[in-house]
């Protein structure tokens, strides 16, 4: 019983964190491509998008795997690697932004 609540608080903890880092790489994301309208379809920013789409997949799954921890019907071995790839797919976001904003 004890294991099983204290599993439902390092879930809980894990989502937290996850959700607050992702708003986070957003915002940093947004103001590395601000920009006038007119340059809004240039094809260097669409990394952005697309790596953002990737990265809120992995997140989402991420939390859905770290849910079912908190429920005792997963184990920690495939929601910490999808919490990983989450992180990773996060810090592909900033650096494909800054490598948009120097111009790659």
């Amino acid at each position: 019983m004890r294991s099983q609540v204290t599993s439902r608080r390092i879930a809980f903890g894990l989502g937290c964190t996850l959700v607050a880092l992702a708003a986070f790489v957003a915002w940093a994301a947004a103001w590395l491509e601000d920009q006038p309208a007119s340059q809004s379809i240039d094809s260097h920013h669409h990394g952005v998008v697309t790596a953002g789409a990737f990265a809120a997949g992995f997140c989402i799954y991420a939390l859905w795997e770290l849910r079912e921890v908190s429920r005792g019907r997963q184990g920690w071995l495939a929601a910490s690697g999808w919490f990983v790839a989450a992180l990773i797919a996060l810090f592909v976001v900033l650096i494909v932004a800054v490598a948009s904003r120097l111009g790659g």
